[in-house]
């Protein structure tokens, strides 16, 4: 549960907007047209297929030093299956529709489901990568810090933890 009253009303904003969002898909396919000449084809595909291989390249760099990894995978997967979801609906053909729907069932789908796993710690490789918040030590002249500093010594003479 969010406490913070400026979360609160940003979530709900965030809620709304996706109210908003769904009410549009209502009238959005009857006001497209069926087609659409793209002035900057290519820069859309090297732009999506761009963040792609940076979110991967983010998530595996992340994961292989145990860091967090959550985020980019999160990017990863959603670049990626967007990537597969438009390849398949901007197919000319028979031949190139079918080209697509393998392509992200066998390669897309499959790779954002895996780093998303990955991400979690689902995979068996060893703890999840998911941005747990670092411990940090206590500030200097606190009563933890304090503590913290005697047990710190008591270890390091051999002595029972606190």
């Amino acid at each position: 549960m969010i406490e913070d009253s400026h979360q609160r009303r940003l979530a709900l904003l965030v809620l709304l907007a996706g109210v908003g969002v769904a009410a549009w898909l209502t009238l959005l396919p009857h006001l497209l047209p069926s087609r659409y000449p793209a002035a900057h084809w290519r820069a859309a595909w090297v732009g999506l297929d761009t963040v792609e291989a940076a979110a991967l390249l983010a998530t595996g760099w992340a994961a292989r030093r145990g860091r967090p990894a959550a985020v980019p995978a999160a990017v990863a997967a959603t670049a990626l299956v967007l990537d597969a979801w438009f390849d398949v609906c901007t197919a000319s053909s028979t031949g190139d529709v079918i080209v697509a729907a393998a392509l992200a069932a066998l390669g897309e789908v499959p790779l954002a489901a895996a780093v998303v796993a990955l991400a979690s710690g689902r995979l068996g490789c060893g703890r999840p990568a998911l941005g747990r918040p670092r411990e940090h030590p206590p500030a200097e002249g606190t009563a933890s810090a304090r503590t913290g500093a005697a047990t710190g010594a008591a270890v390091r003479a051999g002595g029972p933890r606190a």
